[in-house]
């Protein structure tokens, strides 16, 4: 992907789907497709699993700089797969 189409992209959490559904370029489709009341349905429920996902904890992944020297890093080859970009969460063989 290229330029600014992921500036708008959400994750799957509570927080990002409710913070999507309240967003400017998205709630008057959903309004439309899905009718007021069903909208602020969804929206009530966002904001409790939102709640809930604050008290339980969850994953959150965050974007690492590698700041260590070539020498601190050492030689060593990573397999291909860690090139492998697999969703928002990591690549390939990350685990993520």
């Amino acid at each position: 992907m290229e330029g600014t189409e992921l500036d708008d992209a959400f994750d799957d959490d509570a927080k990002s789907l409710r913070a999507a559904l309240e967003h400017e370029l998205y709630t008057d489709l959903i309004k439309e497709q899905l009718g007021e009341e069903l909208f602020n349905s969804y929206l009530k429920t966002l904001k409790e699993l939102e709640i809930k996902e604050e008290s339980t904890g969850l994953f959150k992944a965050i974007d690492v700089i590698d700041k260590r020297t070539d020498e601190e890093r050492g030689d060593l080859e990573l397999h291909e797969g860690y090139k492998i970009t697999a969703g928002n969460r990591g690549s390939k063989l990350s685990g993520g």
